[in-house]
């Protein structure tokens, strides 16, 4: 997953880009550069979520049956992984 350069999806260190500040909430009266702005935002959203569907899957593939019914319902890649250690630390 290191080859991928997504690990930070692990330690929340990359979280989800913040939505971007447009001139108005209504599409119809943005301006170009809103557009432009939005345009560039979805690209960016959709690459963070392709690679946090990556590290999601990557995990669940790695798990044993019974770890994997402790994190199988976790929210992202962060509650997942947190899940993991918490569950390996209460072993010892």
């Amino acid at each position: 997953m290191g080859g991928h350069n997504i690990e930070g999806h692990f330690d929340g260190s990359e979280n989800s880009p913040p939505q971007p500040t447009l001139s108005s909430l209504d599409k119809m009266r943005w301006t170009a550069a809103d557009k432009e702005i939005n345009s560039a935002y979805f690209v960016v959203v959709r690459k963070w979520q392709c690679d946090e569907k990556i590290m999601h899957a990557q995990l669940a593939q790695v798990m044993s049956d019974s770890l994997l019914i402790h994190i199988q319902h976790a929210k992202g890649v962060v509650d997942m992984w947190g899940a993991i250690v918490t569950e390996f630390d209460k072993k010892g």
